[in-house]
C-alpha cells in the first residue's frame, strides 16, 4: 500500500503543470512515505527492536511536521494566484521573498539538506532499510521522480520573465516566509536532538 500510494502520487504529479495539482498529488506521495515508516515501526515493535522503532517513529513525526508546515502556506498561495507553472514563471521578478520561500518549501518536501524535510527522509530510509531493502529502494526511486517536478516548479518561479505574474497578497507572502524560515531553523536544530538516536543506530 505504501509503495502504491507514493508511486501513484509521484507519477501523477510528474505529469502535471498545475502547481496546485502537483501539491495535491505529492501529498498522496507523502502519505505513502509515512505509511512506509509506519510499516517499519510495526515490524520493529513486533520484534522488540526499540532503537529502530524509535527511528521509524521519528521518521513519521518529522515527515508529518515538515509536510504540515510546508503544505499549508503552499496550498494557500496556489489558491490565491495563478496555478499553472507557465503563469507563475518569473515570480522572482515581482516577489523575491515569495519565490524563494516557495522554493525552500518545495525543496524541504523533496528532502534537501539542511531543511527539515531532509531529516524525515533520512530517518525514513534508515528505518525502512532495517525492515526491507525493497521498500527503501522504492522510496528512493520515488524521491528521484519527485525531484524532477519540484526542481522544474522551482526553476519556473526563479526564472526571469518579461511579463511576470501578479505578486501574491502580503498575507500569503508573510505565511510563506515564516514557513520557510521555520523549516530552515528546525532543519538545523533537529540533529541536535536526534544525534543520540543516530549514535545508537550506527
Amino acid at each position: 500500500l505504501a509503495v502504491a500510494t507514493m508511486t501513484y502520487g509521484n507519477v501523477a504529479a510528474f505529469t502535471s503543470r498545475d502547481l496546485q495539482v502537483i501539491l495535491a498529488y505529492s501529498s498522496m506521495a507523502q502519505v505513502g512515505y509515512i505509511l512506509a515508516a509506519l510499516a517499519a515501526a510495526a515490524y520493529f515493535a513486533g520484534n522488540l527492536e526499540v532503537s529502530m522503532l524509535r527511528l521509524a517513529l521519528y521518521a513519521v513525526a518529522l515527515q508529518s511536521i515538515a509536510y504540515a508546515i510546508a503544505k499549508a502556506p503552499l496550498f494557500a498561495f496556489t489558491g490565491s494566484t495563478a496555478r499553472e507553472l507557465e503563469r507563475l514563471r518569473g515570480l522572482m521578478g515581482v516577489s523575491p521573498a515569495a519565490a524563494v520561500s516557495v522554493s525552500v518549501l518545495l525543496y524541504s518536501l523533496l528532502g534537501v539538506p539542511p531543511l527539515l524535510g531532509f531529516w524525515g527522509k533520512l530517518y525514513l530510509f534508515l528505518s525502512t532499510s532495517g525492515y526491507t531493502v525493497w521498500l527503501t529502494l522504492a522510496a528512493l526511486i520515488n524521491s528521484g521522480v519527485s525531484a524532477v517536478y519540484y526542481i522544474i516548479a522551482s526553476r519556473e518561479l526563479l526564472t526571469k520573465q518579461e511579463r511576470p505574474p501578479t505578486p501574491p497578497a502580503m498575507k500569503y507572502k508573510i505565511a510563506l516566509v515564516i514557513a520557510a524560515l521555520l523549516i530552515l531553523v528546525l532543519g538545523i536544530v533537529a540533529p541536535l536532538f536526534m544525534s543520540s538516536l543516530i549514535s545508537v543506530y550506527l
